[in-house]
């Protein structure tokens, strides 16, 4: 049976990027794991580590195994080891015929798969300190439709599923989170979710009733189906049309199974980047122009359990507001630093968001995690609360609203 493999390369230690400009046609790799079970024929998807703008993490190459692991020295010009005898050293290595190489702007960004709802627990993005990685299931079939995807234009009926998406979400905010219109089309069509909102943006510069920036360059495929389905005499586009050509082409978009540890991840990712990077009044005058185009409670999903889509906006606000300190008088505890360089505090929605509570900057404070969590399962929970009510000048809650 053949298996399919991530082998993954370090650019510090070996240029990557100057090897494969070279055309190989065969290579030795070496593999930390799994040494009886790859065996001739298998697949293998090369992984180049490290996330810096001129090398970015992700796929950029496709690979055959011709010859199983054994203990051997690397048998290339060492020309593109960094230290030039590091080839030297007898190691099991597996002999590899290449089948495809991608640039850099055609391969598959580790950036695009850290939040991808279908591989975003893959190994790789969670340990990624081995060589060699199995890729199996679901994680196999969103890499290979990727791996068909990347670099080749849109079709027709991919950019009739970009414009559905923005019929879908026209007039709101564009959310390119887990479980999200932009993540759901993604998934359906095969290709990133940050390329669906690329399209999305695409058709937004294409749209003479919406005097909000878009992206340019979405291409002839685009501007056709644009044509196609905009009205310019009744200025118009006809959402009907796009939606039911969207269903004759793809059936529907259903919802794509939420995972909600992520979702939570990627929001409070993207808030702390936007905390760091933004003052205050950025943030403030930011979230006032997009204060008409999202409600103030914030849309819901049903799946096992009911979740909540929160704004990273009202996160960031919250931190630098806060100034990244935890906002219970006289807090003490001390706080780590976060992997983003700041104190790391939780922010916390002062009326919950599942009893009814808003998510603005008005109903959310910054918390340090011990207080978090005895705001939510301590005895003291209700004096905690009554306090930042007080403090962000929020009414004393009803009794039954406390219920």
């Amino acid at each position: 049976m053949q298996r399919t493999w991530l082998f993954q390369g370090n650019p510090e230690r070996f240029d990557l990027t100057g090897f494969f400009a070279s055309k190989p046609a065969e290579t030795d790799w070496s593999v930390s794991r799994y040494k009886d079970e790859i065996a001739v024929g298998d697949r293998v998807f090369i992984w180049r580590s490290g996330n810096s703008k001129a090398e970015p993490g992700g796929v950029i190459a496709e690979a055959v195994v011709l010859e199983g692991p054994r203990l051997k020295a690397d048998s290339g010009p060492a020309q593109w080891w960094r230290s030039p005898t590091e080839g030297d050293d007898v190691k099991l290595r597996a002999r590899l015929g290449i089948r495809r190489i991608v640039g850099k702007k055609t391969m598959i960004k580790r950036d695009w798969l850290k939040g991808d709802p279908a591989f975003h627990d893959h190994l790789i993005m969670q340990m990624p300190n081995h060589t060699t990685f199995k890729v199996e299931g679901a994680h196999l079939e969103r890499l290979d439709r990727l791996w068909a995807n990347v670099g080749s234009d849109w079709t027709y009926a991919e950019c009739v599923a970009g414009l559905w998406a923005y019929v879908e979400t026209h007039g709101g905010p564009i959310s390119e989170l887990p479980g999200s219109t932009v993540a759901n089309v993604a998934m359906l069509i095969g290709r990133p979710v940050s390329g669906v909102y690329n399209r999305v943006m695409n058709y937004r510069s294409l749209d003479p009733r919406d005097a909000r920036k878009g992206f340019d360059g979405g291409g002839d495929q685009a501007e056709f189906v644009w044509d196609e389905f905009y009205d310019v005499a009744g200025a118009e586009l006809r959402a009907a049309a796009v939606r039911a050509e969207f269903a004759r082409l793809w059936g529907s978009a259903d919802p794509v199974p939420v995972d909600e540890g992520l979702l939570r991840k990627r929001v409070e990712e993207e808030a702390e980047e936007l905390a760091v990077s933004l003052s205050l009044e950025d943030l403030l005058n930011r979230y006032g122009a997009s204060k008409g185009k999202r409600g103030r409670k914030p849309a819901s999903r049903t799946a096992k359990t009911r979740s909540y889509e929160r704004d990273p906006l009202v996160g960031a606000i919250a931190r630098r507001r806060s100034g990244f300190t935890c906002e219970v008088s006289g807090c003490s505890i001390p706080l780590f630093i976060g992997t983003d360089g700041v104190p790391y505090v939780e922010v916390h929605h002062i009326r919950t968001l599942a009893d009814g509570g808003e998510d603005t900057p008005e109903n959310v404070a910054c918390l340090c995690p011990a207080h978090h969590r005895e705001i939510h399962f301590g005895k003291a929970a209700a004096v905690l609360t009554a306090a930042l009510r007080k403090l962000r000048g929020l009414p004393d809650e009803c009794p039954e609203m406390a219920a």
